[in-house]
């Protein structure tokens, strides 16, 4: 540092350097005249040689708070607090996303001080005599060599097989220049292949002009009701690491956060990529080793932090609400709901925590209402924070997590403090380290955030969500993310009502004759008005189990099919003459073809009954969801016909599956449940497709098994084979909707009955339910409310708020990521 060079260590070195510290306290106090508020003294200045406990109490000074026309501190802007030169090249490395991984021995005794610690003494008289205008020189010591951002050129981005994080990392040490915006207009987003999308595509608004200054980013992406907002303070070298917050939070259409970038190249990246951004460089903040990496609580490293510190101060006396976020973390689902019945609570002060550190707040995930009592308290963080740089002497570098916790446990300021459901909101430990992913596999509530903290690294963080399926980065550069087929607008568009063709099939097993001859007497005898034309195709397996009688149940069957009259349509019969088995019956019955958008197919199980209502209801459903383009759900692969009943999770492996049943006297009506009906499946074209394609490179594939969380499907899956077969198909399609995010249409019908029922048996079991009868055909049994209105049910009956959040599971899937129990501080 330049007081270093100039003043060698001796006698008068402690006299100086606080004599510095003085000098620009007593600038803080001038510096701004609308500020009428009566500062804390920092650490040690109140005279005389402290221990640190004492040096603690001396914070109980304080701030003073805002007045109407009045800033909240006088410590506004880092300039005032730093010696130093920046590099200019913006090149910091990702010192942000380490700021709270502290090892547990640290956090456990962060804020609480050792006894016979001292600070460096202090003399009351030199802060009186100190001239006033000493601190007028410092702006000479600011950086000034920091480019225009039109002056900088261009960067080249690499090939596409190079854009791996190793080699990104080691390319941000190989060049300080920006790359050219210019260039995003014929980049990768025109030409994006199946499987990808664009972070530009999906974040900007054309009618909303990006504000270039705090206050304009404020007044357009917060909640306009609340004025709340999400903060990210970040650099060059967390490029990746902004790209996949992105990719995640965009699932969610979270739209309340801004980014503050530290350095001119990411403010352009940001821009490049429609994200909400504005500068806020770190002055003083220089190069201290090659490429820019800064020591985790090193000077440079604290500086940066100060910065975020002192905006988050900024925006809550502008009256917003701040939720500040780091970006090594990945939103499984919208937080802001829950965060905001704790604010109902009364909450003030909301954060995530971690419970080995003996209940320390994380200031990666930190919610601050703006309101008088906590502007003190974050001012008083921000001054001491400041005052500890200054001072920079062992013992005395006091982080803002550290200064949080100890004014909460202090309880100075009288705010109300929660902190969030640690199953809900993990931390790194819990849901990495300690095998806590599992849980959640196991029955416990889905996860809100994960965060990737207590482990030291960018790398290391970066391989520790590629192992646990967290990493959806395609394209750094270009902000492309790794995403599944969804249908396009023009494909929605093509649908057409009057070309509707629909075709039932029948799959038969010679087995049940008469169940076979029940479900084609109940097709008959639907309700399918008089211009409409509905084609079956039956389809009868051959003999499983040879007997006596087996040959003789098939012909009678096959006869049944041919003598069966059927007027509405075209029918044909198919006879197998080797086993298939329910899983290739469906699987080889039908392959849409691309383009084939008016063609819905039926697929009925031959131990269904079918409502005589169920054509009439189906035609409706159709309309409503299918054929009306402003009121369809990509996310929606078909409708089931069969009524609504159990949900298939069970708690442990090995026990009988936990029945958790829907409400049958519950409200009449469609909704959205991500299980698919074996019974009576109407299946939509796009999505079937996208099933058989999924399914054929899956089926294949070394190692995987079509496991997800905690359904009965891993059961039967692991007992299909431990005997040598392969699982059936609704465990593949399992796994495959729980993948896309994808869920079914159910309906419950009046009075609990649905438009298909079933023997689950052979010959002469009871029906399963019944079916809707004219007297069930009210007014409530056919509503249909928007598809937007329609809830949403997991595989185990949990309510989704938000539909992005079903895509963000996949942790939980079966031989795609870690299953064996993964060691401690593996990925160190």
């Amino acid at each position: 540092m330049v007081w270093r060079m100039c003043f060698p260590r001796g006698s008068r070195f402690n006299t100086l350097l606080l004599a510095g510290a003085i000098i620009f306290f007593g600038y803080l106090l001038l510096h701004d005249a609308r500020d009428t508020g009566d500062i804390a003294p920092p650490l040690g200045l109140n005279g005389g040689v402290k221990k640190e406990s004492d040096a603690w109490a001396g914070m109980e000074q304080a701030v003073g708070g805002p007045k109407e026309g009045t800033e909240a501190v006088a410590v506004v802007d880092e300039k005032q607090v730093v010696e130093g030169k920046s590099d200019g090249s913006g090149k910091m490395g990702s010192p942000v996303e380490n700021a709270h991984e502290q090892p547990k021995q640290e956090l456990s005794q962060a804020g609480q001080q050792q006894e016979g610690q001292q600070v460096p003494p202090a003399e009351p008289e030199q802060h009186e005599k100190q001239p006033e205008k000493q601190p007028e020189k410092q702006p000479e010591k600011q950086p000034q060599e920091m480019p225009p951002a039109e002056a900088v050129q261009p960067e080249q981005p690499l090939p596409a097989k190079e854009q791996s994080p190793q080699n990104q990392a080691e390319s941000e040490k190989d060049t300080e220049k920006e790359e050219n915006p210019e260039d995003e207009s014929s980049g990768p987003e025109e030409e994006l292949q199946e499987g990808s999308s664009s972070i530009k595509a999906a974040v900007t608004n054309p009618n909303e002009a990006l504000a270039n200054d705090l206050d304009g980013l404020l007044q357009t992406r917060a909640h306009p009701v609340h004025k709340t907002v999400t903060l990210l303070y970040v650099n060059s070298g967390q490029k990746d690491m902004v790209v996949n917050w992105i990719c995640y939070v965009r699932n969610l259409n979270i739209s309340n956060y801004i980014f503050l970038a530290t350095d001119a190249p990411m403010l352009d990246f940001l821009k490049s990529m429609g994200v909400p951004a504005a500068l806020r460089e770190a002055n003083g903040v220089s190069k201290e080793e090659e490429g820019g990496q800064y020591k985790y609580r090193s000077h440079n490293f604290l500086l940066l932090m100060l910065g975020r510190t002192l905006a988050v101060l900024d925006i809550l006396k502008r009256g917003y609400s701040v939720l500040l976020a780091d970006t090594d973390a990945v939103w499984l689902d919208d937080p802001w709901p829950h965060i905001m019945d704790r604010v109902q609570e009364g909450n003030e002060v909301i954060a995530q925590f971690d419970p080995s550190s003996g209940g320390q707040l994380c200031g990666g995930f930190l919610f601050l209402k703006s309101t008088d009592i906590v502007l003190k308290f974050w001012g008083q963080v921000a001054s001491d924070f400041a005052a500890d740089i200054v001072l920079k002497e062992k013992g005395r570098k006091h982080d803002e997590q550290q200064l949080i916790n100890h004014y909460v446990r202090s309880k100075k300021f009288k705010m109300k403090t929660h902190r969030l459901n640690p199953s809900l909101f993990p931390s790194g430990t819990a849901f990495f380290d300690r095998s806590g992913w599992k849980n959640y596999a196991k029955g416990s509530p889905w996860p809100i955030v994960v965060h990737n903290n207590y482990i030291i690294g960018h790398n290391a963080k970066v391989e520790r969500f590629q192992r646990f399926g967290m990493w959806r980065v395609l394209d750094v550069d270009n902000g492309v993310c790794v995403s599944h087929p969804s249908i396009s607008q023009n494909e929605i568009m093509r649908r057409q009502s009057e070309q509707l063709k629909l075709t039932v099939k029948v799959l038969m097993t010679p087995d049940r004759v008469a169940a076979g001859q029940r479900i084609l007497t109940s097709l008959a005898a639907a309700d399918y008005g008089t211009n409409h034309t509905v084609d079956v195709k039956i389809y009868i397996d051959h003999v499983e189990r040879f007997d006596d009688n087996a040959n003789s149940r098939k012909q009678t069957l096959i006869e049944s099919a041919r003598n069966w009259e059927w007027n509405h349509g075209n029918k044909r019969l198919h006879v197998r003459q080797d086993f298939a088995g329910a899983s290739r019956q469906w699987l080889e019955a039908w392959r849409p073809m691309t383009g084939e958008d008016n063609h819905i197919v039926v697929v009925v199980d031959g131990s269904a009954v079918l409502s005589r209502y169920w054509h009439t209801w189906l035609l409706r459903a159709l309309d409503e969801y299918y054929f009306t383009p402003d009121n369809v759900d990509p996310r929606l692969y078909g409708i089931s016909l069969e009524r609504p009943g159990r949900c298939i999770d069970t708690v442990k492996k090995g026990l009988p599956p936990r029945q958790c049943q829907l409400d049958p006297a519950g409200d009449p009506g469609p909704f959205k449940y991500q299980l698919i009906s074996p019974l009576a499946q109407v299946l939509f074209p796009y999505h079937w497709l996208q099933f058989i394609q999924w399914y054929e490179v899956r089926r294949y594939r070394k190692g995987y098994e079509p496991t997800f969380a905690h359904l009965e499907t891993n059961l039967l899956v692991a007992a299909e084979r431990k005997a040598g077969r392969e699982p059936p198909y609704h465990a593949y399609f399992t796994a495959f909707a729980a993948e896309r995010g994808w869920y079914n249409l159910h309906v419950r019908g009046g009075n609990g009955k649905g438009f298909a029922v079933g023997w689950p048996g052979s010959e002469g079991m009871v029906v399963d339910g019944s079916t809707v009868e004219e007297e069930d055909w009210g007014d409530d049994a056919i509503r249909l409310p928007p598809v937007d209105q329609l809830p949403i049910l997991d595989y185990q009956l949990n309510e989704i708020l938000n539909p992005g959040a079903l895509e963000h599971r996949d942790f939980a899937l079966g031989g795609v990521y870690p299953t064996e129990k993964v060691k401690r501080g593996a990925a160190q």
